[in-house]
């Protein structure tokens, strides 16, 4: 290939890039116009009927079994809601940043036209309610004028939307239809994303379209870009030092597709990485940091180190040792003046690590926010996501400056984060508010005492003061008083709850905008999250957003862990890269069976465990049918009756959710067994417990809660922080939970697990997740056979394709 032709190949993809995000930014536009016409249209007509005495129907609740609206099906920018927050990959300019439109939620006439449609193609009418919320009010007209949309609705496969077509369109319904396409390219591209990618070699997408009989597979490619809701990406063959010939051609870079919201993702997640370790400065001068060190293990000393002085850190461990670690390593910070906070990833594991913390030392989260913050409206873009697959969807406020490090000037320019930093956010183009002022001393930070207790001493509580969270004395507005900071201990709180999730209209479907972001960043110095692995790169990109410069992040995870239930793998992409410390705990000799079991498994070697109290127990199961029957029969009498642990507390794990022992028909002989019922409610009764899937408002994915009640209004749950309603249409977000899988339930120990291994998605990681989660008794309902065994010396976590490990390092 000569330099012309690469010249030309490059201004290709910069055009088509370009023309890709001018089409987005056309399409959101037209969208917020006709959301805004169909709301003042919806008004009128409400208006209407209330003069003449009539009422609106109420909402109804999908039926038992409906997909939630935030699993995806294939789509475009205004579904995706690209998550934005850098630039994308590719393209000559960064575009500006305009919220995806929000779709007009379904109204009884658009349902009832949705439900005409279907009548007259033979469509089955349970899929009117995910239809409708994905494609929203109008969505029987979308259907009209573009079939093929009906790929976009969770569950509908390529096949069915043909055969719609067919029966819409007639003889007009051709192969090389340019909207069948289109289509295609976005359903092969979401279900890679279910399989933990966010980009495709586009020579893969032109061999999938070849074998589903598309006509002209580059010109459906080319479709799809033109809409704006696919990108090409392309990507630098890496360099082979041992294979290096100076005489051999250059391999050609590659060229890969993704969906724009997750190559859009993977551009915040790494931009805010690397803007967190350059604006990084030390949160304690060198004599604290060595009276915090004193004494401790060499391990912890590291961990320690990494979190006071490095912007982003990693640190691994066992379970139940890597979330002791950071709960005391977060103790001692807190007791030194450093504004801390741990984020687990439900509310029932945050409300079980803030117990282990002496009385009275965990702060409230409310200490989160400042005295001055201004109250949380509209104002400024805000970019939203549709759901990942397996994890719903994110969103976050994007605008107006970025607040800087403690003792810096809003709006000055130059000046570096520290003076070992390479280069300050302004530098690397990351801030566009201007970058951060020169640091001030670590006075500033509140006059933080260095002379805190040692780490874990529940002295720190009385050494700091008797004011709640983070209050301070006189004066002191915590980003620079002259008061001395009062802070009782570290804040313990899920991580969901600490971005602020809140309810919004103009969100789109199965959409959860949160609070805390760029323009409202968190008011923390130091942010431990546990079950970091469990971040998929959406969720890890939100995060990283709601860090203000100067903060400094330590992500904590078990070694092993299997990656996140949504695309991407943001921790082990990090981890890859080698631009942060990773810290990894020293093994501790087993102290019990459970530990003995969960080493060797993590060891690739499935033991046989001494297990005299009962802590380890196997279940053998001839088929999957007897492992239903079994794990029924654990949690409704065995384990209550032998170790005196209620059903309440005992928690049921299945690798995958279908399969003849997946979590899908163990909750349905659950509920036959605990809680019989028709389903009154959203396929739900009273007494039924549920997990969240999808993200809501009100809890984050793998939330356990009992149904309390329900009606036209929505769905009452009673959840580990209280009591929630969600709407008809939130409702469908949840599935029952008496059994989970390993995704769901990872992060959230129980007193008791019953794991029910089947042929089913086995593998190392999740095995040793399935058997981490449980404290004082595990019960393994053997259903496998050999197979356990293999996948546990076998089979490791599956390779994702991802950008993040790249991007972070360019």
């Amino acid at each position: 290939m000569t330099d012309s032709d690469t010249d030309t190949t490059a201004l290709s993809q910069a055009e088509r890039m370009a023309r890709a995000a001018e089409a987005m930014r056309a399409a959101e536009a037209a969208g917020r116009a006709a959301d805004e016409a169909a709301k003042q249209a919806a008004r009128a007509a409400r208006q209407a009927r209330q003069a003449a005495g009539g009422a609106a129907a109420p909402a109804t609740a999908p039926p038992a079994g409906a997909a939630p609206a935030a699993e995806q099906s294939g789509g475009s920018g205004d579904e995706h809601g690209g998550r934005g927050g850098g630039p994308r990959s590719g393209a000559p300019a960064t575009p500006a940043e305009t919220p995806p439109p929000a779709i007009t939620p379904p109204t009884r006439e658009g349902l009832a036209a949705l439900n005409e449609l279907f009548d007259e193609t033979g469509v089955p009418t349970a899929l009117t309610p995910r239809t409708a919320a994905r494609l929203g009010a109008d969505a029987a007209g979308r259907l009209r004028a573009d079939p093929w949309l009906l790929l976009r609705v969770p569950g509908v496969q390529p096949r069915q939307a043909d055969h719609f077509a067919r029966r819409l369109l007639g003889a007009d319904a051709r192969p090389d239809d340019p909207r069948r396409g289109r289509a295609l390219v976005g359903h092969l591209l979401t279900e890679a994303a279910r399989e933990g990618h966010t980009v495709t070699p586009a020579a893969a997408v032109v061999a999938a379209l070849e074998r589903i009989q598309v006509p002209d597979p580059r010109g459906a490619v080319e479709a799809a870009l033109d809409e704006g809701d696919v990108l090409v990406l392309t990507e630098e063959p890496e360099f082979d030092e041992n294979a290096f010939d100076e005489d051999a051609e250059p391999p050609e870079p590659e060229e890969t597709l993704g969906l724009a919201r997750w190559a859009l993702a993977e551009d915040a997640a790494a931009e805010g990485f690397q803007r967190l370790t350059f604006t990084a400065t030390p949160l304690l001068d060198d004599d604290a940091v060595r009276t915090l060190r004193s004494g401790l293990p060499e391990d912890r000393s590291l961990a320690l180190t990494a979190a006071i002085r490095t912007g982003v850190s990693i640190l691994r461990g066992a379970p139940g040792d890597v979330e002791r670690a950071a709960l005391d390593l977060a103790a001692a910070a807190a007791g030194h003046g450093i504004r801390t906070a741990v984020a687990a990833p439900t509310a029932r594991a945050a409300a079980d690590l803030a117990a282990t913390l002496p009385p009275g030392l965990a702060a409230d989260p409310a200490a989160l926010t400042p005295r001055n913050d201004p109250p949380t409206g509209d104002d400024g873009s805000r970019l939203t996501g549709s759901a990942a697959p397996a994890n719903g969807t994110v969103a976050r406020e994007s605008s107006g400056p970025r607040r800087g490090t403690a003792g810096t000037t809003p709006g000055s320019t130059g000046g570096s984060a520290s003076k070992d930093a390479p280069a300050s956010a302004e530098d690397d183009g990351s801030d566009p508010s201007g970058g951060a002022a020169e640091a001030t001393p670590d006075s500033a930070r509140g006059s933080a005492s260095v002379d805190g207790p040692p780490v874990g001493s529940a002295s720190a509580a009385d050494q700091t003061g008797s004011a709640a969270g983070f209050d301070s004395s006189e004066g002191d507005d915590r980003s620079g008083g002259e008061g001395e900071a009062r802070v009782r201990g570290p804040v313990v709180a899920a991580l969901h709850r600490l971005l602020e999730p809140r309810q919004d209209a103009s969100a789109a479907p199965g959409a959860v905008v949160f609070g805390r972001g760029e323009q409202r960043p968190l008011d923390v110095d130091l942010l431990f999250v546990t079950a970091a692995s469990g971040l998929d790169v959406e969720l890890c990109g939100v995060l990283v957003e709601a860090c203000a410069d100067g903060t400094h992040l330590v992500l904590c995870a078990e070694e092993g862990a299997p990656p996140p239930a949504g695309p991407g793998n943001p921790l082990g992409d990090l981890e890859a890269s080698e631009t942060v410390p990773v810290v990894t705990l020293d093994a501790e000799p087993p102290s019990d069976p459970l530990r003995a079991l969960g080493a060797a498994v993590r060891g690739g070697d499935l033991v046989a465990v001494e297990a005299p109290g009962r802590e380890v127990v196997v279940v053998p199961a001839a088929d999957p049918a007897e492992a239903v029957h079994r794990a029924v029969q654990l949690v409704t009498d065995s384990i209550p009756r032998a170790l005196g642990i209620p059903p309440e507390d005992v928690q049921v794990v299945a690798p995958a959710t279908g399969g003849e022992a997946g979590a899908t028909a163990l909750n349905a002989a659950f509920k036959a067994r605990l809680n019989p019922g028709p389903g009154r409610f959203a396929g739900m009764d009273p007494g039924d417990r549920v997990v969240v899937s999808a993200p809501l408002p009100q809890a984050p994915v793998g939330e356990v809660g009992v149904v309390l009640g329900g009606g036209p209004h929505g769905l009452d749950v009673e959840f580990a922080d209280g009591m929630a309603t969600l709407s008809p249409a939130d409702a469908g977000r949840l599935r029952h939970g008496w059994a989970v899988t390993v995704a769901q339930a990872a992060g959230t120990p129980r007193p008791a697990v019953v794991a029910v291994m089947s042929g089913e998605g086995l593998s190392r990681p999740v095995t040793a997740t399935a058997f981490g989660l449980a404290r004082r008794h595990l019960s393994v309902v053997q259903a496998a056979g050999p197979a356990l065994a293999r996948a546990v010396r076998e089979v490791g976590a599956t390779e994702r394709r991802t950008r993040l490990a790249k991007l972070v390092v360019q």
